[in-house]
């Protein structure tokens, strides 16, 4: 049997997991993200020496648009970090843990990239770099080669992938080896290699601390309305302004997890000129018109927050006033890194994002 905890264990400190507030999975047949339309998940599979079946890798990639996707979670258990192997299709565990957006995938066998006869050399991803289109082995990959190569056939956006799409992930720095090997991996052996300019950090604060951080914020002359039914397509209108797509179906499948809440900032003429969301204690975005806007929807919804888990979110850090002021009392901070395949995101109002939704959106 595979155990869903053994699942959770996996990406317990993943992006997404924290963002999502380890809402991801459907647990008791309760709303998860994994629902949501536009991803895919992977998971490989192999039994362990005392006949269980374990994940040992777990990759899911968001589509954005046509041409731009998004990993929000690509993890490795360390011991398999350098090894190749060749894999099948688990029809009898994808049918134990049945899910329309996950495919689950056996290990057939294992190699390591040296031994004492063979240099194995290491695999290109058949779809970002061409080269090994004519010349590579199709059959032994990487783990995180099949992570990202198995989504992309599941998107069926294989067909000139390196040429037409784009696509992004996030690494949380803070020291850890395997991050750091994670991410030498996916720059020069699959093709990550385009890195964002923008600079977040992931920021982590006490209730107190974040008070402490908002005190003295200009209160905005309009309203704070909690975000409901009856205003949500105001916050869509809005956010599409902003972000420059579409986020709807996105937007109402969050809310169907039942521990999202916001406010939306509205002006005089009762028009939105900013948003907040939260997940339990984890901030999922704020954006508004100014930095003075971003601030107030903070203050106004720390009401919402407990005051016994500290609060996180990932900040546009970027010349950033609102960035500099939150900063101050954190407890801790951590680099996020962003590296693209194709080319770097543009035409975002990035002056009117103050916290991204980094692990459950590219913005």
């Amino acid at each position: 049997m595979l155990a869903i905890q053994d699942i959770e264990n996996l990406f317990r400190n993943s992006l997404s997991n924290e963002t999502l507030s380890y809402s991801y999975l459907p647990i008791n047949n309760n709303p998860s993200f994994l629902d949501y339309d536009n991803i895919i998940a992977v998971m490989i599979i192999r039994e362990d020496e005392n006949g269980k079946k374990v994940p040992i890798g777990y990759g899911v990639t968001q589509k954005i648009t046509n041409n731009q996707y998004y990993v929000m979670m690509n993890v490795i258990n360390g011991n398999y970090l350098n090894k190749y192997v060749s894999i099948n299709d688990n029809q009898t565990y994808f049918k134990s843990f049945n899910h329309k957006n996950l495919s689950i995938l056996s290990i057939d066998n294992i190699y390591n990239i040296f031994n004492n006869h063979n240099i194995i050399k290491s695999p290109i991803s058949t779809y970002l770099l061409p080269y090994n289109t004519v010349f590579g082995d199709s059959d032994v990959k990487s783990v995180m080669e099949i992570l990202f190569d198995e989504t992309i056939k599941k998107f069926d956006i294989n067909n000139n992938f390196y040429l037409n799409k784009n696509m992004t992930i996030d690494f949380m720095y803070d020291s850890n080896k395997i991050g750091r090997e994670e991410e030498l991996m996916v720059m020069n052996g699959i093709g990550f290699n385009v890195v964002d300019k923008m600079y977040f950090q992931k920021c982590t604060h006490t209730l107190e601390s974040l008070k402490i951080s908002t005190e003295n914020v200009f209160n905005y002359i309009g309203e704070c309305l909690v975000i409901g039914k009856d205003n949500l397509g105001m916050v869509i209108e809005y956010d599409n302004f902003v972000i420059g797509i579409n986020r709807k179906d996105f937007l109402e499948h969050l809310f169907k997890l039942g521990n999202v809440n916001g406010l939306v900032q509205v002006d005089d003429k009762k028009d939105a000129i900013g948003y907040i969301l939260i997940m339990n204690n984890h901030i999922l975005g704020c954006y508004g018109d100014d930095k003075n806007i971003q601030m107030n929807l903070i203050k106004n919804i720390l009401p919402k927050l407990d005051d016994i888990t500290d609060v996180t979110f990932f900040l546009n850090c970027t010349d950033d006033s609102l960035a500099t002021k939150l900063l101050e009392n954190a407890l801790e901070i951590k680099e996020i890194r962003r590296h693209h395949t194709l080319s770097i995101i543009e035409k975002i109002n990035w002056n009117k994002i103050g916290i991204i939704g980094i692990g459950c959106h590219i913005f």
